[in-house]
């Protein structure tokens, strides 16, 4: 699952608080995860700054950037969670993996975002 968005700012707002997003993103994400208790069949832990782990292994990556044309600021966060992505997908299934592959259950990209 894959989610973008862009939120319209100040300047001085997105030059104080740019760095912030991606850990506070990150963190949103895991309380997302534990909504569905995700927690509860795997160690869910956050690798500062920008990524989600579970079970040792990357399952969500956080990116931000600063966006400016003249005096308009945006700050762009892009987040991607391996939800329900199947085994055949990574190349490595030492260092990724997804919600499905670690718990054996599915949660509802709707739902979830």
């Amino acid at each position: 699952m894959y989610i973008t968005y862009t939120l319209a700012v100040e300047k001085a707002f997105a030059l104080k608080n740019a760095y912030h997003l991606p850990p506070v993103t990150s963190a949103a994400v895991v309380k997302s995860l534990m909504h569905f208790g995700v927690e509860k069949q795997g160690n869910l832990q956050i690798k500062f700054v920008n990524d989600v782990f579970l079970n040792g292994k990357k399952l969500c990556g956080v990116l931000s950037r600063i966006e400016s044309q003249g005096d308009a600021f945006k700050l762009v966060v892009g987040v991607g969670v391996n939800l329900n992505t199947l085994p055949g997908h990574y190349p490595d299934l030492n260092t990724a993996t997804s919600v499905l592959i670690e718990t054996g259950r599915r949660i509802s990209i709707f739902e979830f975002t």
